[in-house]
């Protein structure tokens, strides 16, 4: 593993994260539980470390990780961990985004069941309502290729 040249600041960080990060695991163990039952690194930083002008917050939840290192054992952390993660995304809309779209798409609802013709209106439409001016001619030679008012570029 290379080392890295940190700074002052950075290593006091990291040593204060590890010192509270022990004694939070003698203090309260009960933190283990309050994880495993859904609460996050967050919230438990909130809870367990109070405003105190040594704690930046990135220092509060990485003490509550190395509290959490401790009273758990690595593979339960990581699999707790992953956990949060998917629930994040679930809450956050990043997993639902996918599956609603997804569903959508099986039903035939909403952009998924447009034709070509009505996609290429729409298209057209929303160009004019951002203030875009169409092609008026058949076609117009761009050194890009032609263009029309149908297809932006021709082949």
């Amino acid at each position: 593993m290379a080392r890295k040249n940190l700074s002052q600041n950075c290593m006091s960080g990291i040593k204060l994260s590890i010192n509270r990060g022990l004694e939070l695991s003698f203090e309260h163990p009960e933190i283990a539980n309050k994880y495993e039952s859904g609460s996050t690194l967050d919230e438990l930083a909130r809870e367990y470390n109070p405003l105190d002008y040594r704690l930046s917050h990135s220092v509060a939840i990485n003490s509550i990780y190395y509290c959490l290192k401790r009273l758990l054992p690595n593979k339960k952390l990581r699999k707790i961990g992953k956990e949060h993660i998917r629930r994040s995304g679930v809450l956050n809309g990043k997993l639902t985004g996918s599956v609603n779209g997804r569903m959508n798409y099986d039903l035939g609802l909403g952009i998924a069941s447009l034709k070509t013709e009505d996609f290429q209106k729409s298209g057209r439409n929303l160009a004019i309502s951002r203030g875009y001016k169409l092609f008026e001619a058949e076609t117009q030679k761009t050194k890009y290729g032609k263009v029309n008012e149908n297809n932006i570029l021709l082949s």
